[in-house]
């Protein structure tokens, strides 16, 4: 099953997006700092 609208969904998304732009970057910065986290936690672990 294939959406028919979806460029306008796509647009309603990035329009949603648009106007949450502190939320958007507040999840990057926490996916970041994870990602980080469990790249360099094997490292540390002597």
């Amino acid at each position: 099953m294939h959406a028919e609208n979806t460029g306008k969904t796509l647009c309603r998304v990035l329009t949603f997006f648009a106007n949450e732009k502190t939320l958007v970057v507040m999840l990057l910065v926490i996916v970041s700092f994870g990602t980080v986290c469990a790249v360099l936690a094997p490292s540390l672990q002597t």
